[in-house]
């Protein structure tokens, strides 16, 4: 039907049942890491951490139900460029209530980002400032300051299903890292 997903008949006999299941994505990335630098310039310093990962996929399940057009939740924005007969050239079907709520391929969504893990900026005070302190440091810390992905979820960096690492890219909702930031001083005595 017009405006419906397409399933494909995997194993060719006909019929849309379970063995035409077959895998369509992987949480596991191509490769991932990070990179820090240290800079330093008279008593001012600025240390930056960085990770990223890249062709890992993540399964946006919060989309089944707020991106399907079933009508049986709060819908996301995005169902406002659903399909109709004036906009077929979208991803995202038509309003229908009795879709069944499946894993369909568009639920994967590539993974890949650049994290800005930690950033800090520091500055060392004058010797003898503080009496009795060889020295003294004042620092600003802030974490997950930002993330460049292509991911329509929170975060792409996600486990909804908990710290067991074998279901790592599944997104059901959860919630984005927490962007935080730190004021503190070091004072050796």
């Amino acid at each position: 039907m017009p405006g419906e997903y397409k399933v494909r008949d995997v194993n060719g006999d006909g019929k849309i049942d379970a063995s035409d299941r077959t895998i369509i994505g992987n949480a596991e990335p191509t490769f991932y890491g990070g990179f820090t630098n240290n800079l330093r310039y008279g008593p001012f310093t600025l240390d930056a951490f960085m990770t990223f990962s890249y062709g890992n996929e993540v399964a946006n399940l919060g989309r089944v139900f707020t991106g399907l057009a079933t009508g049986f939740l709060n819908e996301s924005e995005e169902v406002l460029k659903r399909w109709t007969p004036q906009n077929r050239n979208t991803t995202i079907p038509r309003a229908n209530n009795a879709r069944p709520r499946w894993f369909y391929s568009t639920l994967v969504e590539d993974g890949s980002f650049l994290r800005l893990q930690s950033l800090t900026l520091g500055y060392q005070l004058p010797p003898n400032l503080i009496p009795g302190a060889s020295s003294a440091r004042l620092y600003l810390t802030g974490q997950n300051l930002f993330v460049l992905t292509n991911y329509s979820g929170y975060d792409p960096e996600v486990n909804s299903i908990g710290g067991d690492s074998r279901f790592g890219g599944v997104d059901v909702g959860a919630f984005p890292r927490a962007r935080t930031w730190n004021i503190g001083a070091n004072i050796t005595f």
